[in-house]
């Protein structure tokens, strides 16, 4: 559910809410708006009144969330979110166009496709791979790869198995 706080609640004012989530078994989210806090709290919906929320003075008003993704919604989180990617922000007022190949087969192959995807004009090269298609030796040889480019941390999605 989505309690939206009443406009410059104190800090004790949305403990209060935090604390009334926690004790019917929902966890808490918070977000600063510019003129107000709002607290997605999830959980299983049928263990919490709306109106234990309604009763709190602090409170403007609470809504039920029934779409999935409660907490990526526009409800939740209003703002855009906005990434950097190697100095190009991804969710910003620009349009950054991302391109590559499904599953990278080779060294060759990923440096081929990256001239051509920067000669198309995308921003971004992206690669995958399918876990199923590579022997021990092959994930060696990206592990490698991605040494070269600034070490495995700079790849946050690949997971070596």
């Amino acid at each position: 559910m989505l309690i939206i706080m009443k406009p410059n609640s104190t800090r004790q004012q949305i403990e209060t809410v935090l604390n009334t989530a926690k004790a019917h078994g929902l966890t808490p989210h918070i977000t600063h708006a510019e003129e107000t806090t709002i607290i997605a709290a999830v959980g299983g919906l049928h263990t919490a009144s709306m109106d234990a929320f309604e009763a709190l003075e602090e409170v403007e008003s609470v809504k039920r969330i029934s779409q999935p993704y409660k907490l990526g919604s526009r409800q939740v989180h209003p703002e855009n979110s906005v990434f950097p990617i190697d100095g190009i922000q991804v969710g910003g007022d620009d349009i950054v166009i991302m391109a590559g190949p499904c599953s990278v087969e080779s060294r060759s192959q990923i440096l081929e496709t990256a001239h051509a995807v920067r000669e198309a004009g995308a921003n971004v090269l992206r690669g995958g791979w399918s876990r199923t298609r590579y022997d021990e030796r092959q994930r060696a040889r990206i592990l490698h790869i991605c040494d070269r480019c600034g070490g495995v941390e700079r790849f946050p999605n690949f997971v070596p198995h």
